[in-house]
């Protein structure tokens, strides 16, 4: 049996451990130790929570992959996590355990890092959620759109920007680049976009009968887009509507969690 194990931070929760029926989520507490072992590495803290699945049969993955598709599927957890609610949980690191005991760390990447260790907005959690998490999640992967090229596209960027920090103080805003960019891939396939569209498509799907709530999404991505635009030709976050800016992006961060 095969055994993918997460160190996970930014999570908080009333209970010590979380059962997902797939996964568990428990906090590290005294396994510290061993959980240093596990991934080869002193930065595992009794506060930080492991995120543990057991397989019995490797998922279908890339050819001569000794441990099949576990980094994928362990992936597809954290977006499912992501989207089912607000907050900036973290996939820190993996380990994945072979039968034979043996641990093979995976090297950081662009959706499992380090780099958001510490964020501010808590992903929040309890012992109630998780039934209701896995009804959520099974309905997303039975969608007809979980393996199109778009999605795969959208669910790249989201990781991505997810896995940054999120700091405009010190211009550590490139996040929003990478919603933004998941945000197109998901409502405007065309090759000849343009941001009216994309305004518009994301609030007649979010709000299709609240006209106000509409308008409210309308100004929420036009401003994300102003903030986008402002980031990827250079203009800084800190002048004339410095102050303005910063908040918006701010609430970007939260708000692109919710709506994706």
């Amino acid at each position: 049996m095969f055994k993918a194990a997460i160190l996970v931070r930014n999570l908080e929760s009333s209970a010590e451990s979380l059962d997902f029926g797939e996964f568990t989520i428990n906090l590290v507490g005294l396994r510290s130790k061993e959980l240093r072992e596990v991934f080869s590495s002193v930065d595992v803290n009794n506060d930080d929570w492991i995120l543990e699945k057991s397989y019995t049969q490797l998922p279908l993955g890339p050819p001569g992959s000794p441990v099949g598709g576990i980094p994928n599927d362990t992936e597809d957890i954290l977006l499912l996590l992501r989207l089912y609610k607000p907050g900036d949980i973290a996939f820190i690191r993996q380990a994945i355990i072979q039968p034979s005991g043996n641990s093979l760390v995976q090297f950081p990447y662009r959706a499992m890092n380090d780099l958001n260790s510490y964020a501010p907005l808590r992903f929040e959690v309890d012992s109630e959620d998780c039934q209701s998490w896995k009804a959520f999640a099974d309905g997303i992967r039975e969608s007809p759109s979980w393996r199109s090229d778009w999605f795969a596209a959208a669910r790249r960027f989201f990781l991505c920007g997810g896995a940054k920090q999120f700091n405009p103080k010190w211009d550590d805003v490139d996040r929003i680049v990478d919603y933004a960019t998941a945000l197109e891939s998901t409502l405007v396939p065309e090759k000849d976009y343009n941001t009216r569209r994309i305004r518009r498509r994301a609030a007649a799907l979010i709000a299709p009968d609240n006209a106000a709530e509409a308008e409210v999404i309308v100004r929420f991505i036009k401003g994300l887009y102003e903030i986008r635009s402002r980031i990827v030709h250079g203009s800084g976050l800190g002048d004339e509507n410095g102050s303005g800016c910063l908040r918006i992006a701010v609430r970007s961060s939260v708000e692109c969690d919710r709506y994706l």
